[in-house]
């Protein structure tokens, strides 16, 4: 059996992967994906039946690379509060390298696409788990003020670190010639103004 044979599974899930962005679940076809891949749809039949058990296998491929990621981060922590900064920085920066996919992810919730429905309501609270045990850490060792609860803490996190880098995207999009505030470039994005982002959120939660 020839290389490109052994590896015709692992060259359409790369395809998947590939074309997520662009199309998302709802939008991708069979046949795109094996056009993509530069294989016959009878591989596709062959490896994954259907297209519902192929988009399974391409979101869990991206989601445990997504939470290993978190995972690796948040061990390197010394304490509570710094394990979860690193989580949420993490986040921060899979959510602008992946700002496409993202988006495809909303649209198939838009419309009602039940497999990655199910997918994420299978997946996310996984890593959300994991922030509400790091925040409760934090509260019970005393480096979070212990009038604020979990969830409230919880619900300042996207504002601060997620919505700054789709709201930027959407204004430079419609606006970029008429913001002044975005007139000279800056790397709004970089790993260093994400973290400093983070300091400043959890600085206010500070006892």
């Amino acid at each position: 059996m020839s290389r490109k044979t052994q590896n015709t599974d692992k060259q359409m899930i790369k395809a998947g992967k590939e074309l997520f962005a662009k199309l998302g679940s709802s939008g991708m076809s069979i046949r795109a994906v094996c056009k993509h891949a530069d294989v016959n749809t009878g591989m596709f039949n062959y490896y994954f039946k259907k297209k519902s058990n192929f988009i399974a296998i391409v979101f869990q491929e991206i989601y445990e690379d997504f939470f290993s990621k978190i995972n690796l981060a948040s061990s390197a922590g010394k304490n509570p509060k710094e394990k979860l900064k690193f989580a949420l920085l993490e986040i921060s920066k899979f959510v602008r390298e992946n700002k496409e996919l993202l988006k495809s992810f909303l649209k198939d919730v838009i419309l009602e696409d039940k497999t990655i429905q199910n997918l994420l309501k299978d997946n996310m609270p996984r890593h959300l788990n994991l922030l509400y045990e790091l925040t409760e850490e934090c509260i019970k060792k005393g480096f979070f003020r212990k009038n604020l609860t979990s969830s409230q803490i919880f619900t300042m996190v996207p504002p601060v670190l997620i919505f700054p880098i789709l709201f930027e995207e959407a204004i430079k999009i419609f606006f970029e010639s008429e913001i002044l505030f975005f007139k000279n470039n800056d790397n709004n994005l970089s790993d260093e103004i994400l973290s400093l982002r983070i300091d400043i959120l959890l600085k206010g939660l500070e006892a």
